[in-house]
């Protein structure tokens, strides 16, 4: 079965990342002629599901589990073709959420958030300081990005407002879309104005984007 270059790449995520979480030597796979068809079948699918929610990374779909499950050594194909990979992920962006902010894992988040909110601003053609009064339809871009995993709760600490709307939003709609950000807010601005790396990283990192929104204007 003929493999694309999309798959083939997926493949060495998978294999690196299922390596390297258990400490072992890894080598990427180049010769896909003799590929087994059952795990073609399921690489094809994982590619789909990715495809279709464009949002979630690779290297967190396939790291999830091993961070979540510590004491399982394996993971093969089968795992992340079905719902086991999709709750595993799940659970994974939600212990990120919940890491300190100094945290490396929370750190890289709010770097990959800040260049997600400048593209996005860019693409919409929308001023940085707008970003949190943004909507697509009815509900808040930001909200949607938030329950996408596209975005750290940390990146949005220094807009104006954020509070607010969560605060006017209908109960609902927090807990769809925020669920517990809805409720512990102010706990994680407090972590936030208690940190000092995350809040450095959220300062500047915000000038810096600004800029590129300026000069794409």
């Amino acid at each position: 079965m003929e493999l694309t270059r999309i798959e083939k790449n997926l493949y060495n995520t998978y294999l690196v990342i299922s390596r390297t979480e258990r400490g072992k030597f890894f080598k990427i796979r180049m010769n896909f002629e003799n590929f087994d068809v059952g795990d073609a079948i399921l690489l094809k699918r994982i590619s789909s599901m990715l495809q279709k929610y464009p949002h979630i990374k690779p290297e967190d779909y396939f790291r999830a589990p091993f961070v979540i499950n510590p004491n399982d050594e394996y993971f093969d194909l089968s795992f992340f073709a079905g719902m086991g990979g999709v709750n595993a992920y799940t659970m994974y962006m939600k212990y990120i959420q919940e890491l300190d902010p100094d945290n490396p894992l929370q750190l890289d988040l709010i770097k990959d958030s800040l260049r997600f909110i400048g593209s996005f601003c860019v693409k919409h053609k929308i001023a940085l300081k707008d970003y949190p009064n943004y909507k697509t339809g009815i509900t808040y871009d930001w909200m949607k990005h938030l329950k996408q995993h596209q975005i750290s709760v940390y990146a949005l600490m220094d807009f104006a407002g954020i509070n607010d709307i969560i605060m006017q939003a209908q109960e609902d709609e927090k807990e769809l879309f925020l669920g517990d950000v809805g409720k512990k807010f102010l706990a994680y601005k407090t972590k936030y104005l208690n940190s000092t790396l995350a809040r450095e990283l959220v300062e500047k990192g915000m000038c810096r984007v600004q800029n590129v929104i300026d000069k794409k204007e």
